[in-house]
């Protein structure tokens, strides 16, 4: 059957344009239906809960039992909204009809009695603050669908977990908590990529090579574990973006904490993370939840003897649906609320090479003193030590330094 279409209006006269096209598609104008009765619709206001990890407990296992549901660190109120598809005192409601939901906002203190009694002047003042759409069960698991936004995520990693029990800001305050380590005294430890850290600096592979065996045991893995049968898994990588040329400018703000605030754009480049899904090999279904942890948690034991070194650099992210992100009240957390995607990370680690002392040194005004420092032995081929503006390098196991004595006089050196 093919489509014929005839055209005529009263300029053409008797004269008719005719067209055949291969298609033909309607594209109805947007009807937009009338607002939910209250009796349909439901608001709960309460803190936000985030899921993180149970401070102390930090072990990847099968499950999720060292995560629950905490207060967010900033305190933030959470209105959940839930209503009916439709009316629910229409039964023949057409719901097939609904496309998407409009969230709107009435400020009804700032409006009269006569505002609520024109339907024209009361349409005026609602703002519209979101629009939504409904989504099928099957894409739950995978929306979002990968990790590459890395501003649009919220993360908590268990050094965030410690940081919240020892850092105790005053109620609505907006000061943040500075860093643990400086890059004065500390330096980043990354895992061993042998031919890069060891080598000429090139690497043969786009992941990292624990990566890269990991996503082939997945794959090579059977039904039952023989090497006829047929593979268990089908492992679906994210696949990054290609890296453009930049300048170290470009770089540098691509790769800023408003824009990484979690690395996971560097690390990305730098081969050390991959995010992927399972798929059933009998059935195409995404492998979810428990069963999704499980996979992985094998995998990792199965390789943790040949990569031991990697280990203290291995994070395992979870990640969740945007409904089960989010939670009104402390509690355990499901592991059906994740996602189908499971992101493996290879982070540096930091290691302290200078500590600082503070000492204290009492005495009368304007006097001098000698101080005489000894070491057992030297901490590295040469060290410093800072007191106010001068700077001594200790070659040897001893030192004599000169200081003027003022009241309660604090000097810190390293």
């Amino acid at each position: 059957m093919q489509v014929l279409l005839k055209f005529k209006s009263q300029a053409s006269g008797e004269k008719v344009e005719e067209r055949q096209p291969a298609e033909l598609e309607w594209l109805p104008k947007p009807l937009f239906l009338p607002l939910l009765p209250p009796e349909d619709q439901r608001a709960i206001v309460a803190n936000a809960h985030v899921p993180m990890p149970i401070q102390g407990n930090y072990q990847f296992t099968k499950d999720t039992d060292s995560l629950r549901y905490q207060p967010h660190p900033a305190e933030i109120r959470c209105i959940r909204f839930r209503w009916n598809q439709g009316p629910s005192r229409v039964k023949s409601y057409p719901l097939a009809l609904t496309a998407s939901y409009d969230l709107l906002e009435l400020d009804i203190d700032a409006h009269t009695t006569a505002t609520f009694a024109d339907p024209e002047r009361l349409a005026d003042v609602l703002r519209l603050r979101q629009t939504l759409q409904m989504l099928s069960p099957a894409d739950l698991p995978l929306t979002p669908g990968d990790t590459l936004s890395t501003n649009q995520w919220e993360a908590w990693y268990p050094s965030q977990v410690e940081r919240r029990e020892l850092y105790q800001p005053i109620p609505g305050a907006q000061i943040k908590e500075s860093s643990w380590y400086s890059w004065r005294e500390s330096i980043l430890v990354w895992p061993e990529w042998p031919g890069l850290t060891n080598g000429n600096g090139n690497r043969d592979t786009a992941l990292h090579p624990f990566l890269e065996e990991l996503i082939q045991v997945l794959q090579a893995q059977t039904v039952d574990n023989s090497t006829t049968a047929l593979p268990q898994y089908r492992v679906s990588l994210q696949t990054s973006p290609p890296i453009q040329p930049q300048t170290l400018t470009t770089f540098l703000n691509s790769t800023a904490e408003t824009a990484d605030p979690y690395g996971w754009g560097i690390l990305q480049r730098f081969g050390l993370t991959t995010a992927f899904t399972l798929q059933d090999s009998s059935t195409g279904d995404y492998v979810t939840g428990s069963d999704l942890l499980n996979a992985v948690q094998n995998t990792l034991a199965d390789l943790k003897q040949k990569y031991n070194d990697i280990y203290p650099h291995l994070h395992v992210e979870l990640l969740f649906q945007a409904a089960n992100s989010i939670g009104l009240e402390p509690g355990t957390v499901a592991p059906e609320g994740m996602l189908a995607l499971i992101q493996i990370s290879l982070r540096p680690t930091i290691l302290q090479i200078q500590r600082h002392y503070r000492l204290e040194i009492q005495g009368d005004s304007n006097s001098q003193i000698t101080l005489r420092f000894e070491l057992n032995a030297p901490l590295a081929p040469f060290a410093t030590i800072s007191l106010g503006t001068a700077l001594l390098v200790l070659a040897g196991f001893s030192l004599v330094a000169l200081l003027s004595i003022r009241p309660l006089l604090r000097r810190s050196f390293a």
